[in-house]
């Protein structure tokens, strides 16, 4: 019987829209459906729906309303959690995640983004792909803007609170993984090196056996 996985993305991959996420994300089911039993859990547009193509891959995308994401989007500004996440935080897929994370093997989870619907009491093997360092991301984006640009302060705001959740989610996780050697090198300055490995985008299929 194989395995299965939990792959849990903040955007559906499957949508029409690109980005590099999505694309990440998709081309990393497509190798893991080779061997596991994948449940992809999202935020999207659509509520529900099973994909008919392949039978190792299910899908659930969960509705957010704009309204829910701005309210979230304040919520983390007055608290630890960086407002990168708190703009992808659902209720509903966290309690879908709480209710069945026992049916998995392992928890796969697609960015920083959705390493706040880890549960805690989780046994299994749990894999982030953090893709790149999103604090340094944001560093040098402060770093590139005029003092007197008022967007330099929220860049530089969300720099720290990205930074400080990066040290705390880090160990959670058994592995964690980077688009990049540069990212990964200075992730190695607070991740242990021994969860870290190098994850490109041209993904190789052995690369994904944990």
């Amino acid at each position: 019987m194989k395995k299965k996985i939990l792959y849990i993305a903040a955007r559906n991959p499957y949508s029409n829209k690109y980005s590099g996420d999505r694309d990440r994300a998709k081309n990393t089911i497509k190798y893991l459906i080779k061997s596991y039993k994948v449940d992809l859990v999202c935020l999207g547009k659509n509520i529900s729906f099973n994909n008919k193509k392949n039978k190792n891959l299910k899908i659930r995308i969960f509705k957010i309303s704009l309204l829910n994401r701005l309210n979230n989007l304040l919520k983390s500004i007055f608290s630890n959690t960086p407002i990168h996440c708190g703009f992808y935080y659902s209720q509903n897929l966290l309690n879908f995640v709480r209710k069945n994370f026992n049916n998995y093997d392992y928890i796969f989870c697609n960015s920083i983004k959705t390493a706040q619907y880890l549960p805690e009491n989780f046994k299994g093997k749990k894999i982030l792909d953090m893709i790149d360092l999103d604090s340094y991301r944001y560093k040098q984006i402060y770093k590139s803007l005029s003092i007197l640009n008022p967007l330099s302060y929220i860049y530089l705001f969300e720099y720290y609170k990205l930074l400080n959740y990066e040290k705390k989610i880090h160990y959670k996780f058994n592995k964690i993984s980077f688009v990049s050697m540069k990212d990964l090198k200075l992730a190695s300055n607070f991740i242990n090196k021994k969860k870290l490995f190098f994850f490109p985008m041209g993904i190789k299929y052995s690369q994904l056996h944990y």
